[in-house]
């Protein structure tokens, strides 16, 4: 039996193989919908490594055009030392420059965490889709409660259940949130 340890709880329990059936079905539902929301992530055809590429070279090219707008900068000083550029026009210059600069980092920002998120989208596609599907495949192998809590531990920080109705006999309105590890940015 699944119940909570907690004195006048109203979480009503389950037998452990119901919970176990919840939790396989919820991981197989989990499974399907995550490597759909994978497949339908790139609607160019291209693969994600692709898409990767993509985002680092326009990181690449972004990073660029801060140096020169940088390198830009210095020489507006040099211009206003050598007295070609009076004080206002090197204001107004100055100005700009700096505006271009904060554009461009602020897209080095959208970037970067675009980036990021597409790294973890392959990560998680290389990683936990495999890890999960075989868990799935072996789980109802192991002959132990711990060798199975220990299986699950290596895919799941942790599962919520809930039950307020419902028993042996009556219809349940028992319901299992599960919340898989899903790896960090690379």
């Amino acid at each position: 039996m699944v119940k909570c340890p907690t004195a006048k709880c109203p979480t009503v329990s389950s037998r452990r193989d119901v919970v176990e059936d919840a939790l396989l079905q919820s991981l197989r539902k989990w499974l399907a919908d995550y490597t759909l929301d994978l497949s339908s992530f790139d609607q160019t055809d291209t693969t994600v490594r692709d898409s990767i590429q993509a985002a680092e070279s326009q990181l690449a090219k972004v990073q660029r055009s801060i140096e020169t707008l940088d390198q830009q900068r210095g020489k507006l000083y040099d211009l206003l030392e050598q007295g070609i550029y009076s004080q206002d026009v090197f204001i107004e210059r100055s100005r700009t420059l700096a505006s271009r600069i904060m554009e461009a980092e602020a897209q080095v920002k959208t970037l970067s965490d675009h980036l990021a998120s597409l790294r973890k989208t392959d990560s998680a596609r290389k990683e936990l889709i495999p890890k999960i599907g075989n868990v799935l495949d072996i789980y109802n192998t192991l002959e132990t409660p711990a060798e199975k809590n220990a299986l699950l531990k290596t895919i799941l920080d942790h599962a919520v259940y809930s039950k307020s109705v419902g028993g042996q006999w009556r219809e349940s309105d028992l319901s299992l949130y599960i919340y898989p590890k899903l790896p960090g940015p690379a």
